[in-house]
């Protein structure tokens, strides 16, 4: 946790971290090698930025509520695929969505569901931010 201060917003950046395990392929993919199932531990961090100092501990127990019961229990060991891949969509327990499923397409579905839970909560929240990677070296980062 730390604590942004200007001279009359004091800012305290909230950021917990997980991951999930789910399979995906990309259909249509510019390499036969994505067009087969795939899977991938996803580590996703989620970060709000609250005006509020004080409400630390509680931000803190709802990203941690949000993370749980809204994120991981949905995507972890699923299949994810796009809305466009027939077959995918049929398998048991398929999380569809609109686009190809990519970092960038997690980060921003999560930062959806985080912007709907958060906000109901807690209308001091000025800024979210969800960073997901596949990959050690690389990540896909939404935030508003």
């Amino acid at each position: 946790m730390r604590t942004l201060t200007t001279m009359d917003n004091p800012l305290t950046t909230l950021t917990i971290k997980g991951h999930f395990d789910a399979a995906h392929r990309m259909v249509p993919a510019d390499s036969p090698s994505y067009e087969r199932w795939h899977g991938h531990t996803y580590h996703v961090e989620l970060t709000a930025c609250l005006r509020r100092p004080t409400y630390q501990v509680t931000a803190l127990d709802t990203l941690r509520s949000i993370w749980e019961d809204k994120v991981q229990s949905v995507l972890d060991h699923r299949p994810l695929v796009c809305r466009s891949d027939r077959e995918g969509c049929q398998l048991d327990g398929a999380v569809i969505f609109d686009d190809p499923v990519t970092m960038e397409t997690l980060a921003w579905h999560i930062l959806d569901i985080l912007k709907k839970a958060l906000l109901e909560d807690h209308q001091e929240a000025k800024a979210l931010r969800v960073r997901v990677s596949s990959q050690p070296d690389a990540y896909a980062e939404a935030s508003l």
